[in-house]
């Protein structure tokens, strides 16, 4: 091989290299991370007990009890203008299915859409007064 050639080859095999690491530095995109499990604090509407639970990424409440294992566990919201916890009024999305959470989320003692879900160990919310539970079946 000729000195030209080589000296070819060898600004072809810089470039290449150079390439590589700009693309392992700036080509790669990473966002971030989903979590694949959810941690909700809520209550049993079958047997009214209070807890938290840990689910799937993609399961829509109703959750199963912790307590009594009846798929009747849902989130407590939070209402910022009346100061209540709450879970939300429920919704039959397709005939026998069960009672789901509605899209948009209003507080079921004033009516405002000013809420949050409450996550567990949330200290400031601790002391809460707690609105009139949905009837359950």
């Amino acid at each position: 091989m000729s000195k030209p050639q080589r000296q070819a080859v060898m600004v072809a095999v810089i470039v290449v290299g150079f390439g590589a690491t700009a693309y392992s530095l700036f080509g790669r995109k990473s966002g971030p991370t989903i979590a694949s499990k959810f941690t909700e604090a809520g209550v049993c509407l079958s047997c009214q007990a209070e807890g938290v639970v840990t689910y799937p990424r993609g399961e829509p409440a109703p959750h199963r009890c912790p307590k009594c294992g009846t798929p009747a566990f849902y989130p407590w919201y939070y209402c910022y203008d009346c100061n209540k916890r709450f879970v939300p009024a429920l919704v039959q999305r397709e005939p026998g299915g069960p009672l789901r959470l509605p899209l948009g989320v209003a507080c079921t003692s004033c009516g405002s859409g000013s809420v949050t879900p409450l996550l567990p160990n949330q200290p400031e919310y601790e002391d809460a007064e707690t609105a009139p539970l949905p009837k359950w079946p």
